[in-house]
């Protein structure tokens, strides 16, 4: 599952500018980053449906029908960050754009954006510093890589499984593809048995 940060403030050209930039300043740092957004001039559409993006690709669906964990496992599974200003209510790692007068009282922000210094004790870069904010948000934000996960998905549905069983699977999975040519490459591993 992805980590989620969620990008806070005034709904603004400047907000939607880091939301839509930031995951190509993230891309060096080995962050594959999907966005998640709310839906601007919702002249045709009702006010809960959210606007997925990622690399030029947009999906829609709608909020009521999808929880943000939902969300997450059907089309980030394979990312490690999702950006988000579709989600600012969710208890998340948060970044906050100021635009004017004082921050806000979330207790989850992790940094501001802001033109001007923020006395907070938090890191407050530019607008326009998208890469000293990718460089926090690596280094500062991410949580450390956790061990590889394992999903079982019969027919769709997610079958539960602890932590110690997922290790075991993945070990006995990783050794037997090892052994076969190209098997020893890094990267996501996927098996797909069908009964």
């Amino acid at each position: 599952m992805p980590y989620v940060v969620c990008l806070i403030g005034p709904d603004c050209q400047e907000k939607e500018q880091i939301l839509e930039n930031l995951p190509q300043a993230l891309g060096p740092k080995g962050l594959k980053t999907g966005i998640i957004k709310k839906k601007q001039n919702l002249d045709k559409a009702p006010p809960d449906t959210l606007e997925l993006a990622e690399k030029g690709f947009v999906l829609k669906a709608q909020a009521k029908e999808k929880t943000l964990p939902q969300l997450l496992e059907a089309f980030f599974s394979e990312h490690d960050l999702v950006l988000t200003t579709a989600h600012d209510q969710a208890k998340k790692a948060k970044l906050e754009l100021v635009l004017s007068g004082n921050p806000g009282q979330d207790p989850g922000v992790r940094a501001y954006i802001s033109e001007k210094p923020i006395d907070s004790g938090k890191p407050t870069f530019s607008p326009t510093d998208l890469a000293g904010l990718a460089e926090f948000v690596a280094k500062e934000v991410m949580p450390e890589k956790e061990p590889a996960r394992v999903r079982i998905l019969l027919s769709g549905e997610r079958i539960p499984i602890k932590g110690f069983v997922q290790d075991i699977i993945a070990n006995a999975i990783r050794a037997m593809v090892a052994s076969l040519r190209s098997g020893d490459k890094p990267g996501r591993l996927e098996v797909f048995i069908d009964k």
